[in-house]
């Protein structure tokens, strides 16, 4: 197999994907024993054809270039020694590489929810959104919430494009208000570009999504306390991690959690899973939310 056909190649995604899989094999270095024939019977198993070991000699010469892959010569087999990885490369290395290996069913919903909605335009309306965020240019969309039997039209500054609550979200501000917004895309009839810009710089996702519990951006901060049961504790610590919870312990069965989030409905609707085993004792918004709707669904099951 000839390696200038290969790099000349129109399918560079399986070159990318062998190169990335070859910089992951040989992280743990000295607990595997990688070379050309291994790896290339690996790899052929992954595509379903044989391979020779040119195949990963492109890899390798690539990796080298960009990565600092060094190989080793023992006992007459070229075997292939890792580069070590600083934690920051590593952990957008594994952004990266889990696209092409982790099945990603709620990205595949997100993505299915956008297309069917911009068929024909779904990669114009994120490229144009992503640059136009990057010059600063703001947009007219043409967005039709639920329930509404018809659209309305306004320019905004857009700032970023997430993923969340199984779809892509616009995040955006508008002059008009001085806040943060996010509307999910497939909601978004149209996008028309316009000559004008905004002077803000916009803040990173990180930071608006700071004390979101869900997709909800707010001004308004609520500072959230529960009582719960010791043996939840786990679930409530992967549940609101990212809001910097903290943990307090009340008794051998009890413990308080604090934490501040925005989204004071959705976190009440996370809450109201888990029945007796928690309290809301902070924000009062919060615990006459919660009796509200126990009255409501109690009138419905009676």
């Amino acid at each position: 197999m000839n390696i200038k056909n290969l790099l000349n190649s129109s399918d560079q995604m399986k070159i990318i994907k062998r190169t990335l899989h070859l910089l992951s094999l040989t992280q743990n270095d000295g607990n595997d024993k990688w070379n050309y024939r291994t790896l290339a019977d690996l790899f052929s198993l992954e595509e379903n054809v044989a391979l020779d070991e040119n195949i990963v000699k492109v890899a390798v010469k690539k990796s080298k270039k960009l990565f600092g892959f060094s190989l080793n010569v023992k006992k007459g087999a070229r075997s292939i020694q890792g580069v070590k990885i600083t934690s920051n490369f590593e952990k957008e290395l594994i952004s990266f590489y889990s696209n092409f290996i982790v099945s990603d069913y709620v990205k595949s919903k997100s993505v299915d929810l956008f297309q069917n909605k911009h068929k024909g335009k779904g990669l114009w309306v994120l490229a144009s959104l992503y640059f136009a965020s990057i010059k600063k240019q703001k947009v007219i969309i043409d967005y039709s919430a639920i329930g509404s039997k018809e659209s309305r039209k306004f320019k905004v500054n857009p700032y970023h494009i997430v993923i969340n609550k199984n779809s892509y979200y616009l995040v955006f501000s508008r002059d008009k208000y001085k806040t943060t917004s996010s509307y999910p895309l497939h909601r978004i009839n149209d996008i028309e570009l316009t000559d004008e810009n905004f002077d803000e710089e916009p803040p990173s996702v990180e930071e608006i999504y700071k004390y979101s519990f869900g997709s909800f951006t707010n001004k308004v901060i609520y500072d959230f306390i529960l009582e719960l049961d010791s043996k939840i504790q786990p679930i409530f610590a992967e549940t609101f991690l990212h809001l910097n919870s903290k943990f307090e312990k009340i008794s051998d069965d009890k413990v308080r959690l604090s934490f501040q989030a925005s989204d004071l409905k959705d976190v009440c609707r996370e809450i109201f899973y888990f029945s007796d085993q928690v309290e809301i004792i902070k924000p009062i918004e919060a615990r006459e939310y919660m009796i509200d709707n126990i009255k409501k669904i109690l009138k419905k099951y009676k």
